[in-house]
């Protein structure tokens, strides 16, 4: 009997959650993220704020819960076919993953990074996607330099090279699809591995020769 009572509890705050969420997706289709209360999220999915708050602190902490959510979903779809193992899947799957995040959620990141005043939520979507590229690293058990940078120094480069070219895609590239931005950072991530000679002497433009 506990254990049916305890699965039911499990439906009802998925259930619950879930409401959230829908709430405030709905809501980021029309405001900003910065002007969207708690009391209107719990309006649109009509939850008690009482409610809202035994699940989660503030909106910051719910919209950072979206975003994992989301990632995770993303995540599960694509992985479970094949074992990565080389440097070449583990970015190429990095790369993919956010793209393809971005892409799916288009409109509430765009929200996110035009907004006045949603710095904490940008970081919050920027955590997550840390979160996972730190995840991916540690499930290959190796990175792309053979652990001679420690994997979170490793994911903190990516994520900020990623999101600060992502953000300029979705801001300003509308033209360009979730594909082409993707193939452009694989291709510059390989070409900066393959065809670049760190021992080899170069003459910078107006140097000494």
């Amino acid at each position: 009997m506990p254990e049916k009572n305890e699965k039911k509890e499990d439906l009802r705050i998925r259930r619950t959650r879930k409401l959230l969420c829908n709430a405030m997706l709905e809501l980021l289709e029309t405001k900003s993220f910065d002007e969207i209360s708690v009391v209107e999220i719990c309006d649109k999915a009509m939850v008690h704020r009482a409610t809202f708050y035994k699940h989660f602190e503030d909106k910051y902490t719910f919209m950072s819960y979206i975003c994992r959510e989301k990632l995770e979903e993303f995540y599960n779809s694509g992985i479970k076919d094949k074992k990565i193992t080389t440097p070449r899947e583990i970015y190429s799957s990095i790369v993919d993953r956010v793209v393809g995040f971005v892409d799916t959620n288009e409109n509430m990141f765009k929200i996110s990074v035009t907004s006045n005043s949603s710095s904490q939520f940008s970081r919050a979507i920027t955590n997550t996607v840390y979160d996972e590229i730190l995840s991916l690293l540690n499930v290959t058990g190796s990175d792309a330099n053979s652990d001679a940078v420690p994997r979170e120094i490793v994911a903190q480069f990516l994520t900020g090279g990623f999101m600060n070219l992502i953000t300029s895609w979705v801001l300003n590239w509308g033209e360009m699809t979730a594909h082409e931005i993707a193939g452009y950072i694989k291709n510059m991530i390989f070409m900066s591995r393959n065809n670049i000679d760190l021992d080899k002497e170069i003459c910078l433009p107006g140097g000494a020769k």
